[in-house]
C-alpha cells in the first residue's frame, strides 16, 4: 500500500510539473496556445459571418435572356468535328427506323444536347411513315395530362373526359390493342429528356412504359442525367424495351437549361415542379391553405385579380380547419412567401394575397394538387 501511495504521489507530482512547464512555455512563447483554453474560446466566442452578399455586388443580376445571348456569342469549339459527328449520327436514321419496325424503342444517351438531332429524325424519317409528337421533358410546367390530350385529340381525333392519367392511358392502350386500333397509323413520341423534372416521377414513368409496350406506339427519347437509368426497374425496362444508342453530340444544352435559375440570373417564376416540391414538404394544413387560395383565384377568373383580402382568406381557412388563428396562417404564409408561391401586398391599408402566376399555370398547379394530394382538397369552392 505504501508503494502504491508513493506511486500515486509521484504521478500527481509529475502531472503538476507537466502543467507548470506548459504554462511557463506558453508565457514564454505567446504562439503556443493551450488546447483546452482554445476549445472553450472557440465554443463560446461569437461566430462571424460575411455580409458580402450577391445583392451588394456592383453588377446586378442579369435576366435569363441576357445570359442566353452572352452564351450564344461564345464560339463553339471544334465546330467542324462536331458537324462531322452529327452527320455520322444522321446517317444512322434508317437503322433507327428499322429498330422501331422491330418493336424496339430507342433511348439516346451521351454528352451534349440531342434535341436538334431527334427533331431532325422525326421530320426527315418519321414524317411520311407515322404520326409523331415532340415532348420537351425539360419544360418546368409540362403536364403528362396535356401530352395524352394531344395524342387523343390532336393525333387520333377523339374526345373524352377522363378521371385521371391512368384512365386516359388505359383508354389509348385499349384503342391500339383493338381491331379498330390495328388500322390506326403508328404513333411515335419524341421525348427530349425523358428524365426531365416533370417526367421522372413514378406516375409519369409508369404511364410512358405502358404506352411504350402498346402495339404501334413507339418512343424515341433522350436522357442527360447520370442517374436516369435508376428510374426503371426490371419490369419497366421490359415494358420500354429500350435499344440504347450512344449519341454524343457535344452541343450545348441551351434549350434544356433555359428554364433553370443560376447565380447569374433569376427568373422569379413559379413552376409546377417547384410547387410540387414545396407541397411535399408542407404539412396537410399548409397544403390546404395554398389550395384554398388557388381555388379562390381560379374562381375569380380575372387576369387583373389583385388578390384575396387577408381577412377573408383567414375566414375561409378557419372554416376548413386549416388555420385556427391568424398566427398559424401567418406561419404557413411565411413558408409559401419564401418559396415565391404567394405574394402579399397592401392597397389602401388592406392586405391582399395571391399566387403570382397566369391562368394557364394556375390551372396546371391546381391539377397537380388534385393528382398528388386529392385527400387534402378543401370543401370550399
Amino acid at each position: 500500500e505504501e508503494e502504491e501511495g508513493a506511486a500515486d504521489g509521484n504521478s500527481a507530482q509529475g502531472l503538476e510539473q507537466h502543467y507548470q512547464a506548459g504554462e511557463e512555455a506558453s508565457a514564454a512563447d505567446p504562439d503556443i496556445v493551450d488546447p483546452a483554453q482554445a476549445y472553450f474560446d472557440r465554443k463560446y466566442s461569437k461566430s462571424r459571418s460575411s455580409n458580402r452578399t450577391l445583392s451588394k455586388l456592383a453588377m446586378s443580376r442579369m435576366t435569363s435572356a441576357s445570359v442566353r445571348d452572352i452564351l450564344r456569342s461564345v464560339p463553339q469549339s471544334h465546330a467542324r468535328e462536331v458537324a462531322t459527328l452529327i452527320d455520322t449520327h444522321k446517317s444512322k436514321f434508317p437503322l433507327w427506323m428499322s429498330y422501331l419496325q422491330q418493336n424496339f424503342n430507342i433511348l439516346c444517351y451521351g454528352l451534349g444536347s440531342k434535341k436538334e438531332l431527334l427533331t431532325e429524325f422525326a421530320r426527315s424519317t418519321l414524317r411520311n411513315r407515322m404520326s409523331f409528337l415532340v415532348v420537351n421533358g425539360y419544360f418546368p410546367s409540362l403536364q403528362l395530362r396535356a401530352v395524352l390530350q394531344d395524342i387523343t385529340q390532336g393525333i387520333l381525333g377523339l374526345s373524352g373526359k377522363f378521371r385521371n392519367v391512368e384512365d386516359h392511358v388505359e383508354f389509348i392502350c385499349r384503342l391500339f390493342k383493338s381491331k379498330e386500333g390495328e388500322a390506326q397509323q403508328p404513333i411515335a413520341l419524341i421525348i427530349n429528356n425523358i428524365d426531365g423534372p416533370m417526367l421522372r416521377d413514378d406516375q409519369s414513368q409508369s404511364a410512358l412504359a405502358l404506352l411504350a409496350s402498346t402495339p404501334n406506339i413507339f418512343i424515341v427519347a433522350s436522357i442527360d442525367h447520370v442517374n436516369a437509368p435508376l428510374m426503371w426497374d426490371d419490369a419497366r425496362l421490359s415494358q420500354f424495351n429500350w435499344l440504347w444508342a450512344h449519341i454524343p453530340t457535344y452541343q450545348p444544352h441551351a434549350a434544356e437549361t433555359s428554364y433553370t435559375n443560376t447565380i447569374l440570373s433569376h427568373s422569379g417564376t413559379v413552376s409546377i415542379h417547384g410547387a410540387l416540391s414545396v407541397m411535399q414538404s408542407l404539412p396537410k394544413n399548409g397544403r390546404k391553405v395554398f389550395w384554398i387560395l388557388l381555388q379562390q383565384q381560379v374562381k375569380a377568373n380575372d387576369p387583373k385579380f389583385k388578390g384575396l383580402r387577408f381577412a377573408e382568406f383567414l375566414t375561409l381557412c378557419q372554416q376548413e380547419f386549416a388555420a385556427h388563428d391568424e398566427a398559424r396562417l401567418r406561419t404557413f404564409m411565411t413558408e409559401l412567401t419564401d418559396h415565391k408561391l404567394v405574394i402579399s401586398k397592401k392597397v389602401d391599408g388592406v392586405e391582399f394575397v395571391k399566387v403570382p402566376v397566369g391562368t394557364a399555370l394556375l390551372n396546371g398547379i391546381l391539377e397537380m394538387l388534385q393528382e398528388n394530394f386529392d385527400g387534402d382538397a378543401p370543401a370550399v369552392s
